[in-house]
C-alpha cells in the first residue's frame, strides 16, 4: 500500500489498524438494545417537532430550525468525545 510518497511498511500498519481500531471506539455495539434506543429516540424527536409546530404554533419553519440546532448540538457533542460515550448519544 502507498501512502503519499513512501510505502507503508508492517510496523506502519499495525499503526494503522491500532488508529482504526481506536475511531471503532466511537461507534456504538449494534444490539437489540441499540435498535430499541433507535426506535425510542426517533418516535421521541418526532414527537416534539409535532409539539412544537403544533401545540405551541411555531409553525415548520421555526420547528425545523430549532430541531436542526438541537440535531447541530447533538452532533458537536458527540464529535468532541474522543471515545464512544452513551451519554453523548
Amino acid at each position: 500500500m502507498v501512502v503519499g510518497l513512501r510505502s507503508v511498511h508492517e510496523s506502519d500498519t499495525r499503526t494503522v489498524q491500532s488508529f482504526t481500531g481506536l475511531l471503532l471506539n466511537k461507534v456504538p455495539e449494534v444490539t437489540i438494545y441499540f435498535w430499541l434506543i433507535k426506535v425510542l429516540s426517533t418516535t421521541v424527536g418526532e414527537t416534539a417537532a409535532d409539539f412544537l409546530d403544533t401545540n405551541l404554533s411555531l409553525g415548520l419553519t421555526t420547528t425545523t430550525l430549532v430541531m436542526a440546532a438541537l440535531l447541530a448540538g447533538a452532533l458537536l457533542a458527540q464529535f468532541r468525545v474522543a471515545r464512544y460515550l452513551p451519554a453523548s448519544y
